[in-house]
């Protein structure tokens, strides 16, 4: 069982009119739905998501808290619960996302344990994905400024896993330069194998892919 990915478009959005963008949210059987959607988070402070839905959009997702970069304190979105309970009530597709910068585990599975928590009361009305959201910060004091791509991977599968066994469908963001899911052509190879499906394709990058693993025949016949 692999994260799906979900695209939003940011609160730029809600400028346009209503001229709502489309993009495809693929879901884990395989199949495109089309919907517009927005990413909100105390930043954007009170939502008026009587005008959003009015607006055209068909989806949110909704930050609902993070872990401080140098504390490593899990904090609560000041607006969450606002934006859970007021986009609901709007008629709108709703997903959260929660803002992590877990360094193990152990932090990664506390996280998703928090999220399910904050989620309890809305669990049968939570539709969209809960979301891993692991980004670095550009803050050369924060506790995960070194931290490697496989701790990161690791953090993200168990995070994934508790979400998906408290009932909800668990999905990774990530910056796209930051694809810390695979570290070698193999196991591309076995998941385009097991998915099965047009929609799931590898590109082999040959440059880099020699210099990560070298011997590029043998991995081109693979």
């Amino acid at each position: 069982h692999f994260p799906v990915a979900v695209r939003t478009e940011g609160t730029e959005l809600l400028r346009r009119k209503g001229d709502a963008k489309l993009f495809p949210y693929l879901t884990a059987a395989g199949r495109e739905r089309f919907l517009a959607g927005i990413d909100v988070s105390a930043h954007q402070q009170t939502v008026d998501w009587e005008k959003v839905a009015a607006a055209g959009v068909k989806f949110a997702m909704i930050r609902v808290g993070y872990r401080g970069c140098g504390t490593g304190k899990i904090v609560e979105d000041d607006y969450a619960r606002e934006n859970l309970r007021d986009a609901l009530h709007a008629g709108l597709e709703v997903g959260v996302y929660f803002f992590s910068q877990a360094t193990c585990r152990a932090e990664a599975v506390a996280e998703a344990y928090y999220v399910a928590a904050v989620l309890e009361e809305y669990k049968d009305r939570i539709t969209m994905p809960v979301v891993f959201d692991w980004e670095e910060t550009g803050n050369e004091n924060a506790r995960t400024k070194d931290l490697s791509g496989e701790t990161v991977t690791d953090c993200a599968m168990y995070f994934t896993d508790v979400i998906r066994e408290a009932g909800y469908e668990p999905a990774v963001y990530f910056n796209r330069h930051m694809g810390y899911y695979l570290y070698s052509s193999a196991e591309g190879y076995d998941i385009v194998r097991e998915v099965n499906s047009p929609n799931v394709r590898l590109l082999f990058d040959i440059y880099h892919q020699q210099i990560m693993e070298g011997y590029l025949i043998a991995n081109l016949s693979a």
